[in-house]
């Protein structure tokens, strides 16, 4: 016996006309289950013009990379259902990703990071869908040439002398470098 009633997050994405991209998304990574089963989720649902307006070859392309748009979408769920009415300026939530995204409420207007809220507080059987006009990316994690060098155990004493030197933002900066380190035991 099947509840015919039932409404989730997954059939709201289903059964809009506004949400094929989202749909065939979630669908390629399996998330289909998860956001048609119990917990109560919030889903930030971008809409198809939102993915058309990424640079173009960038869906097509996250669409044969399944841990990018797994992470890109998991990016887009909060793990609790959270109501237009208790968001806040400024407020932060942690998404299932573990990244964070924040608030902004200007004026009538509210967003989430650079996604403005279109229709808010779609509510489903087990959460809330919020229908926003960007796609979230998370951060990507820095891997800066500085960052290596920092972050490695045999190159203590290079680390000195870039901070000494106050090379550590150039090396942090944008731009392709090659740096050949010295080892604390060469030095």
């Amino acid at each position: 016996y099947w509840n015919i009633c039932q409404n989730t997050i997954y059939d709201i994405v289903s059964n809009s006309n506004d949400h094929s991209t989202l749909k065939i998304a979630i669908d390629t990574c399996g998330l289909d289950g998860t956001l048609s089963g119990a917990g109560q989720f919030t889903l930030f649902a971008p809409t198809d013009a939102a993915f058309n307006a990424l640079a173009p070859g960038t869906v097509a392309a996250l669409l044969n990379d399944l841990p990018a748009l797994t992470d890109i979408l998991k990016h887009h769920v909060l793990g609790d259902t959270v109501m237009s009415n208790t968001l806040t300026n400024g407020m932060t939530a942690t998404t299932l990703l573990g990244t964070d995204l924040t608030v902004t409420i200007t004026g009538s207007s509210v967003y989430i990071d650079n996604a403005m809220v279109t229709v808010a507080d779609v509510v489903a059987d087990n959460g809330v869908v919020h229908i926003i006009d960007a796609v979230l990316l998370p951060p990507t994690p820095s891997n800066t040439v500085y960052d290596i060098v920092a972050n490695s155990v045999d190159h203590a004493t290079l680390k000195t002398a870039i901070d000494t030197c106050a090379l550590d933002a150039y090396l942090s900066g944008p731009g392709t470098f090659t740096l050949f380190a010295p080892t604390d035991a060469a030095f």
